[in-house]
């Protein structure tokens, strides 16, 4: 009874110690045996668990209830086949036990046979309409089948019985990313705001249908209208709506939910935020501004600091903006007072910490309102620039080219990043982070230690390293990368989350010194900035273990079509790479994309929304981009075997309805078959996960 209370009252280490009691006191009892499968599966130890789990089913038999755990241990280790034999046999004991029920879809749907799933979700959630992990399963099958419209209003009863369910969390960003309400909604709206709130995933994703919603509420719309009139001219505020335009906005949640969290992207909204910017200036300036326009000045001044303030400004709009900086600087030399009103309209344009003395500004008392940008724009910074001595320094190559790409990303780290997407289940080990990620893969011969040694290889900024190190359980990550202003950052974010993550600044191609030995190396996005990406993934594959694998990302050519197109147009206007020229370019493409289909996806990429991603996008020093057929070559000389690549369920289901037989997408001429008719399918980049092929040796 001790271990049933503790158990169900979430006291697992005290479950377990009882449970192994128990099992060693009473080894041929099975209630022992089942009960500590039970609680090592809730502590996140699947495989663990499924030796305690057999042996309970060896010793009480036909025990539904323990053949539905193992079931789940199974489909934690990325075991669906093993899993659905063992829950069929499950069902029959028990026909109308919707956990039975609810995991026999799971299984199902994990082989690839989702229209067989529908049956028994559906009716585990007859049997228990109020449980929300049987809701969550059903709208996850139908997810899967690109029924995202009938999955939603299940996933919002889900979470109405459980709103801490992370699962029904994450499905329902999958079931609104790609929706475009043309009409307001309260309902929508609250949970995208909640979502926002509560960080239930990278806020990029939710994109689309929250700037969908602004545009549909009326009070924005009339602003937009008002802002096309006048694009690209210097209106007054007056002539944007005055108060009442500025108290909408203020009022508006959802805007005020993304406005400090994520890059809005979206060209409409982008220019409304641009000539409020421009004509709040005008009111600072005038000594005019009252407290709610003070609120939105900060508000639109944390989206220009994450957009590192790509939006266009005028000459005029610079030198009075220059000329402001100036006047902050020499109060703060003197420790004379400064408006708040003053500082926030210059942090609307540039970095508090390029002021003269800036850091005399964390002496003062300032308004709470203003207290997010200081410490986003001095405090993080700050403590960003502490990070050097923790950060190891190797050698570096001779490269030319490596010293031109670090040089690009000293100037720019990249990506600029802040909220990380939430790990539904960690893997527990090597092989169950493969199945995770490639559905149906076959591991023969791939190994994992109880501590894995994970290298990631250009972990930029830190969003990779800190993602592989939370999904793969008691992995040891070390990242490198060349910038080390983008490793100060990528420490910063894992101090700040709690990850472990070692860093060293170190040239990809100065590897093949290295002692260390990897049985995951992940290097997404850094092969194509390299002179030779064959030579990187040699280095790479000397690194990697006996029963090690590889994670690649590397540029589809077909994906970036609009990237060149933007390219040559950048190119023959001789527009250069310096802020001011970025700025430009970004209007000239902009207006380019009305007339120009193809550039239209351009608009579309996070990237083209900031100052360090449209350097990536659009000035990049080098850059290859591939074919299906080109990675078949890189493989194929590298030595390694494609063991698939990754897509999201919905692009996996599509492909598997036309690939049936290619489950993991290893066949590269399927997958160029698939990618002509669906061109932007990898629009990011191709992840390809491999290993070196049986007997062969790179050269």
């Amino acid at each position: 009874m001790a271990l049933v209370d503790a158990f169900r009252g979430g006291d697992l280490p005290r479950a377990e110690t009882l449970a192994r009691r128990l099992t060693a006191t009473r080894p041929g009892a099975a209630f022992g045996w089942k009960a500590l499968g039970s609680v090592l599966l809730a502590e996140g130890r699947p495989r663990a668990a499924l030796d305690a789990l057999e042996r309970a089913l060896a010793l009480a038999g036909d025990d539904p209830e323990c053949r539905n755990t193992l079931g789940r241990a199974l489909l934690d280790l990325g075991e669906p086949g093993r899993a659905l034999e063992v829950l069929e046999r499950a069902r029959v004991l028990r026909p109308a036990d919707p956990m039975v029920l609810g995991n026999l879809g799971v299984a199902l749907q994990a082989l690839g046979r989702t229209e067989a799933a529908l049956a028994p979700l559906a009716r585990a959630v007859a049997l228990a309409p109020d449980s929300a992990a049987a809701l969550n399963n059903q709208a996850g099958a139908l997810l899967a089948l690109d029924r995202a419209a009938a999955a939603r209003p299940l996933l919002e009863r889900a979470l109405a019985l459980d709103p801490g369910l992370v699962q029904a969390r994450a499905n329902w960003v999958r079931s609104v990313e790609m929706l475009r309400p043309d009409a307001p909604s309260p309902a929508l709206r609250g949970l995208l705001v909640r979502a926002l709130d509560e960080c239930w995933c990278m806020p990029q994703r939710l994109l689309v249908p929250s700037c969908a919603l602004l545009h549909a509420e009326p009070g924005i719309a009339a602003a937009l209208a008002r802002v096309a009139a006048h694009w690209p001219g210097s209106p007054t505020l007056a002539v944007l709506g005055g108060a009442s335009v500025v108290a909408a906005l203020l009022d508006e949640a959802l805007l005020m939910a993304l406005l400090p969290r994520v890059i809005l992207g979206d060209v409409g909204l982008e220019r409304l935020l641009t000539l409020l910017r421009r004509a709040l200036l005008v009111e600072v300036e005038q000594a005019r501004l009252d407290a709610d326009g003070l609120a939105l000045l900060v508000a639109i001044a944390q989206q220009c600091e994450l957009a590192e303030f790509v939006h266009d400004q005028t000459d005029d709009e610079t030198a009075r903006v220059a000329a402001l900086r100036a006047e902050l600087a020499e109060a703060l030399r003197w420790r004379a007072p400064v408006a708040a009103e003053r500082l926030a309209a210059v942090a609307a344009y540039l970095p508090l910490g390029s002021i003269p003395f800036a850091e005399r500004l964390l002496e003062r008392d300032w308004p709470e309102s203003l207290q997010p940008l200081l410490e986003r724009q001095l405090v993080e910074p700050l403590a960003e620039r502490r990070q050097l001595e923790h950060i190891e320094r190797w050698a570096l190559t001779e490269d030319v080219v490596s010293r031109r790409v670090r040089a690009q990303y000293e100037r720019n780290p990249y990506p600029r990043w802040r909220v990380s997407e939430p790990v539904l289940t960690p893997a527990s080990d090597l092989p169950a982070l493969l199945r995770q990620r490639l559905p149906g893969v076959e591991l023969e011969g791939v190994v994992c230690p109880e501590t894995p040694e994970v290298l990631v290889a250009g972990c930029g900024t830190g969003e990779h390293a800190i993602a592989t190190a939370r999904r793969l359980r008691g992995a040891r990550v070390l990242a490198i990368d060349l910038s080390l202003r983008s490793l100060c950052h990528a420490r910063a974010r894992s101090e700040a989350l709690g990850v472990a993550v070692r860093y060293a600044q170190a040239d990809l191609l100065a590897l093949a010194a290295l002692d260390e030995r990897f049985d995951l190396i992940e290097s997404v996005g850094v092969l194509h900035h390299l002179d030779d990406p064959l030579a990187g993934a040699r280095v790479l594959v000397g690194r990697l273990r006996p029963g090690g694998v590889m994670l690649l990302g590397l540029y589809s050519e077909r994906a970036r079509a609009a990237v060149y197109r933007a390219r040559a147009l950048v190119d023959a206007a001789g527009v250069g790479a310096d802020p001011v020229r970025i700025r430009r370019a970004r209007q000239r493409l902009i207006e380019a994309a009305d007339e120009e289909r193809v550039l239209r996806p351009l608009l579309d990429s996070p990237d083209f929304h900031s100052m360090s991603g449209c350097r990536d996008l659009l000035y990049h020093v080098q850059e290859h981009c591939f074919t299906p057929s080109g990675l078949a070559d890189l493989f194929n000389d590298a030595g390694l075997e494609l063991l698939g690549v990754e897509l999201d369920p919905t692009r996996r289901a599509a492909y598997r309805a036309r690939f049936p037989e290619d489950p993991t997408v290893a066949d590269l001429a399927r997958l160029d078959a698939f990618e002509r008719d669906h061109p932007l399918t990898f629009a990011a980049m191709y992840q390809c996960w491999v290993r070196p092929r049986a007997g062969a040796r790179p050269d």
